[in-house]
């Protein structure tokens, strides 16, 4: 997947905001229960993609933050959470 991000031009915009994270996954399958997702056993599936130009901090747009909603921010009515970015335009 990096490669291709690379070759495309493209940032994983959450990996390059929180490099340190660990634990925040998008995705849990339902096939499994409740328990997989209490366990926190889940996948990074969903991204938001930027360009390089968009990481550098004097750049006009840029990206401020890259977030995964928590299951304490949102209904868990789907086995995919939202994934979000912040710009300043």
């Amino acid at each position: 997947f990096g490669a291709m991000l690379e070759a495309g031009g493209l940032a994983d915009s959450f990996r390059r905001q929180h490099p340190d994270a660990t634990g925040v996954f998008s995705y849990y399958s339902q096939r499994f229960g409740a328990a997989i997702r209490e366990a926190n056993k889940g996948l990074r599936l969903d991204y938001v993609l930027v360009t390089e130009g968009l990481l550098k901090p004097d750049a006009t747009p840029r990206l401020v933050d890259s977030f995964v909603l928590s299951d304490a921010d949102t209904p868990q009515i789907a086995d995919h959470l939202p994934v979000g970015g912040l710009f300043v335009l």
